[in-house]
Parts: structure tokens; sequence; C-alpha cells
């Protein structure tokens, strides 16, 4: 069968968005049957790459210059006619929005619903276009991925009168470089990483709950024999600084790292004492497997998204609680043994969650809306 693919969110620096759609391309084309064919529209960022196995082609794909209704309706006549050229016998969107076209199945991956359930952290213009590109995938689409069981549960609170089938296909680990240990020293050594830190990821996003964490950084540091840890923060404009938390009258030094290529993000990871991953909100959690999978003990959000994602191996909190977030970092430094019990079953939490099974799993839902 010919499946095109929105790949207009890969390259440059992705987010998990295009992230996790170059990965998806990657394993679907290594999975295909030999009679399959993968035509990926691709964005001007996506860098020139050869083709693969399974038959990956690559087409620019039609992109408006600004996010609006109108554009969307241009970008939908343009899909149809390239569509109609190429005979594609099914198009899958993993960015949130279906075209206006009809002829062939649609399927579109929905990761979260923020624009919808935590509003206030998303830019307005950009939340109102989210809002309607949702809506619009649930009336459109023959059927609507979802990264974890939360997001289908919410779907189905949400929109009880959609038209759309629902299915959920868990992502995979990111895979990481494995760096030796001099190699990741030199590297944190370049960024001006201390010894001792927490990782967080996320810079500048309200619902990544940087405040509530750093409360319990500061409280935690109170009573922190020697030099208490720094937080060092993934994304972002890359600036340093002590933050000075006024409710605990504690100073707590902050790294914000800037945009991060693989090398210098596992090396990150792999020196960190904990992930903090304490968000309000989220659709599934790379982090949290791109942590386990370097050997660094999780903290993330008790509910939703993040607990299915991290599961057993991961110390879990209430992300509204500054209370709760402090009681798990206290609890992983005061007794090592916790952290070396999270590390082993991080390991093992990421074998549950491959690339080759959701690639797998993609093609069947491709086929089955191609009999």
């Amino acid at each position: 069968m010919k499946v095109g693919i929105d790949g207009r969110f890969i390259g440059g620096r992705e987010t998990g968005v295009g992230r996790a759609t170059r990965l998806l391309v990657d394993a679907l084309a290594r999975s295909g049957d030999p009679g399959d064919a993968l035509h990926v529209w691709r964005g001007p960022c996506w860098e020139a790459r050869g083709k693969a196995a399974s038959g990956l082609q690559l087409h620019r794909a039609p992109m408006a210059p600004t996010r609006h209704p109108w554009t969307e309706i241009w970008e939908s006549v343009c899909w149809k006619k390239r569509l109609g050229q190429l005979g594609i016998s099914l198009l899958h969107t993993p960015s949130f929005r279906t075209p206006w076209i009809s002829g062939i199945p649609r399927i579109t991956t929905i990761y979260d619903l923020a624009a919808l359930s935590v509003p206030k952290t998303i830019p307005f213009k950009f939340r109102i276009y989210l809002r309607a590109s949702i809506r619009g995938s649930l009336r459109r689409a023959s059927l609507v991925i979802c990264p974890t069981q939360a997001v289908r549960k919410e779907i189905e609170e949400r929109f009880p009168l959609r038209t759309a089938r629902i299915e959920v296909v868990h992502l995979g680990t990111p895979p990481l470089p494995q760096l030796c240990g001099e190699e990741a020293k030199r590297r944190r050594r370049a960024l001006g990483i201390p010894d001792l830190y927490i990782v967080a990821t996320g810079a500048g996003e309200p619902r990544k709950n940087h405040d509530r964490l750093l409360r319990a950084m500061a409280r935690f540091s109170r009573g922190f024999s020697g030099t208490a840890p720094a937080l060092v923060v993934i994304g972002g404009k890359a600036r340093r600084k002590k933050t000075i938390v006024d409710i605990e009258k504690s100073t707590v030094y902050t790294i914000v790292t800037g945009y991060l290529g693989l090398d210098d993000l596992s090396a990150l990871y792999g020196g960190a004492a904990a992930l903090a991953y304490v968000s309000t909100y989220e659709g599934f959690g790379l982090p949290i497997l791109e942590a386990m999978s370097c050997g660094t003990p999780v903290v993330t959000s008790g509910f939703g998204a993040t607990k299915e994602v991290a599961g057993p191996a991961a110390l879990l909190v209430d992300p509204f609680s500054t209370d709760s977030i402090h009681e798990a970092l206290r609890r992983l430094f005061a007794d090592p043994g916790i952290g070396a019990v999270l590390r082993q079953k991080g390991y093992e939490r990421t074998k549950g969650f491959s690339w080759e099974a959701c690639a797998r799993r993609t093609w069947e839902l491709y086929r089955s809306l191609d009999a």
C-alpha cells in the first residue's frame, strides 16, 4: 500500500512532535512489507537522507506561512492534488490536524489536549488554532491515534459525539548515543554543569511546573550537608543564575542549557542525580524514557500519562504539592538504595516501549483502513 505521512515538523530543532514523527517514520520504513511505499511530505528543516529499504520517498509539504482556518483550506487543496497524482491510499498526519480532503482514509495523531485542559499554558493564538484543529480532526479523521490511554480517556470524555475511531499506540524509547564516561564528563564540563545536579526539561513552559520544583529544591537545600544540587533545565534560552525562592528564603543555582544535541542530552541525563519531571499535564512523556534509558532515577507526576509511562519505575508525586515533590527528593538523596532500584526498574521499563512495536501496530491500523 502507498501511505502518505505529513512530516513537516521533522528536522531542525525538533520538538516532541517532530522527534516522535521522525522516529516513527524510520521505524515504519524498516518494518513495512516489500510492496509498501512511504511518501513523506517534509518541511524546510528536514535534512537530506536516502530512500529507505521499504521505499521511503520525500516530497515538499504544502505549508502556508501562517496558521489560520483559511490556510488549512488552501493546504487541503494542495494535499488533494498531490495525493491523487501519486495514488496514495491513506494519509497519516501525526500533528493534530486532518486536511479537508475526501476519497481516502485519514489518520491523525493527537498527542494531548493541553489546549483544552491547561489552556493558560499555551499562547492565545496557538491555543485557538490547536482547539480548532483537534475538533476538526475528530470530525474528519477516519481514525485517531493517541499515545496513552490517559489521552484516549480524555478525548472520549470531552467529545462523546465524535465520529472518529480512537486507538492507543504507545511511542517508543527515544534512542540516545551511549557515551563513555570521559566523553560524557567532557561534554558536561563544556556546558558548565556542576558535579551534583537534578535535571528538568521544558524551560519556559508553565505546565512543566518549575516554580513548585524550585520551591521544593529550595526547602531541600536548606537541610543539605555540603553543596546542594543545582537545577539544570533543558531547552529555552541558555543562561545560568541563582534563583532566589522567596517563600523559602533560599537560593537554587539554576542552569538553562538552551537546545541540546543528542550527544549532550545523553551526557546530561547520564550524570544527573535525578530527572524531575513534575508536569501538571502531559500526553506522554518522552523525557521519562530518555532518562531511564540513561540510568537516571525519575521523579514524576503520579497521575495521567506520566504515571502510565513511568509505571512502578519512578517516584510518583502530586505535582500540585510542593511538600510531595520535596519528600520524593529527600527520600532519593537520603537513601542511595532507592536510586539503585529505580535505575534497574527504569532500564526494564524502557524495554516495554519500542519503536518497532509502535511501527508494527501502526502498520496494522493502516491496513485495517485499506481493507
